[in-house]
């Protein structure tokens, strides 16, 4: 029975180690992923967004363990149709000092990022200097977003930097798109005291907000402080560009949103795919000329399962057959040692049982059990029943039980013999409710 249980138990843990762990390797604010099945089609649609720093080339898509061949058709960069894009652009004129810095510079800038909006591009413009103050709401027309250029004037007495940013991320927060992005011109200079960089970030990270810094310092010696900018954007994985003292890049300026913009989506059929499965998506990353890697990051999906009962069984079979196999071993181990432990027991019950009786009448009314197939009788100790009377001998007599359940009883050539119902016997079967004396001891033989 140990050896049944080892086996049992060796087999349970073999099913119960089929685990299957999987990390993704980027922090998801750099690299996101989100997947569901497309109503009335067998297809699922997978939308992914990554930094713009992260400079992605390629990417592979797995199911489970099983990679998914996508064409290029299947796949579509951000923004599809009903994608928007929000953007704030905040500027700081919080010291008159930077006048030309800001109406000059600053403006010209903007006027040169709204000339590459799109459709899908909402944008809006604020100032800040102790206070934010929204000149073009998110969403103005061009021609609003224009006008609102021309009141940004560098007349601020004091910079509540981090303040403001915060009023920024609120305004953005209320705002119906797909993705948000905060543009931020400033020197990055700050007199805040009762807020921190920290604070900015933890609520970018939570509202889902990407930040661009453009630092522009007015002298050399004011460049540390555009730190303050550089940190925001790549803590909200988006960009920082400095560009004190020179012309937006050409590149910058052709697609002035894309660090908010990266990403896309993609399809595959999902007719092959059934249940609860992982699906990860392997992106190529860029780092230099020479130096490339990946990051891979990974979602849940629940495929609907259409397929016939019969090809559910077949398809079952075919990838857990081991598990099947190991699962009907321990059921026949199971009922093997059930069998066992109750063939045993009824072993244990048959190995004793009172096959008949001898009743001796002595007023007493002493009764022997004949539990064995052959019992002896006599005075001495190791008789399986002993009696005391001098007219006993030793070893008396004998009483067998044959395989068909009779009985006989055979005199040990004793002293003062055997009867059987008063009848002197060497040999007799035996009947029930017979007398069988035993020198002066009478017995009466009951059949159980």
């Amino acid at each position: 029975m140990k050896i049944t249980y080892a086996i049992l138990l060796s087999a349970l843990v073999i099913l119960l180690q089929a685990t299957n762990a999987f990390s993704a390797d980027a922090d998801p604010r750099a690299i996101s992923l989100a997947c569901d099945i497309v109503q009335g089609k067998n297809q699922a649609l997978c939308k992914y967004r990554y930094a713009a720093s992260l400079g992605v080339s390629n990417l592979t898509v797995k199911v489970g363990e099983r990679p998914v061949a996508i064409s290029a058709k299947e796949i579509s960069a951000y923004p599809v149709e009903g994608q928007t894009t929000a953007i704030l652009i905040l500027v700081d004129t919080s010291d008159p000092a930077r006048k030309n810095t800001v109406e000059k510079k600053s403006v010209n800038d903007i006027v040169e990022i709204l000339a590459a909006r799109k459709a899908q591009d909402k944008i809006g413009i604020a100032v800040f200097d102790t206070d934010l103050k929204v000149i073009a709401p998110i969403g103005s027309d061009a021609q609003t977003a224009l006008n609102a250029v021309n009141l940004i004037k560098a007349n601020g007495l004091a910079t509540e930097f981090y303040k403001s940013i915060l009023s920024a991320i609120e305004v953005l927060k209320k705002t119906d798109a797909t993705r948000k992005g905060l543009i931020i011109m400033s020197d990055g200079k700050d007199e805040d005291r009762a807020y921190k960089n920290e604070d900015v970030i933890k609520t970018a990270k939570e509202a889902n907000i990407v930040i661009l810094g453009l630092g522009y310092a007015e002298r050399p010696s004011d460049t540390p402080a555009l730190q303050t900018l550089k940190r925001l954007a790549d803590e909200t994985y988006g960009e920082f560009i400095n560009v004190s003292g020179q012309k937006l890049p050409t590149d910058f300026i052709s697609r002035p949103f894309a660090f908010v913009e990266g990403g896309g989506q993609l399809s595959f059929n999902s007719d092959t795919f059934h249940g609860k499965q992982e699906i990860a998506v392997t992106f190529g990353l860029k780092e230099s000329k020479s130096d490339s890697k990946s990051a891979t990051v990974k979602t849940t999906l629940d495929f609907p399962d259409t397929r016939p009962l019969m090809q559910q069984l077949s398809d079952f079979m075919a990838q857990f057959w081991m598990y099947v196999l190991l699962g009907f071993v321990a059921l026949i181990l199971i009922i093997f040692g059930i069998y066992s432990l109750l063939k045993n027991m009824s072993s244990k019950r048959e190995a004793y049982r009172e096959f008949a009786y001898l009743d001796e009448l002595n007023g007493a009314g002493t009764r022997y059990i004949i539990d064995k197939p052959a019992i002896l009788i006599g005075r001495s100790t190791d008789c399986d029943i002993t009696l005391s009377n001098d007219s006993i001998s030793s070893r008396h007599a004998e009483i067998h039980r044959r395989r068909d359940g009779s009985f006989y009883i055979v005199d040990l050539a004793s002293t003062n013999g055997v009867s059987v119902n008063e009848e002197k016997v060497n040999q007799l079967v035996l009947k029930n409710n017979d007398l069988i004396d035993l020198g002066e001891v009478r017995f009466t033989f009951i059949v159980n």
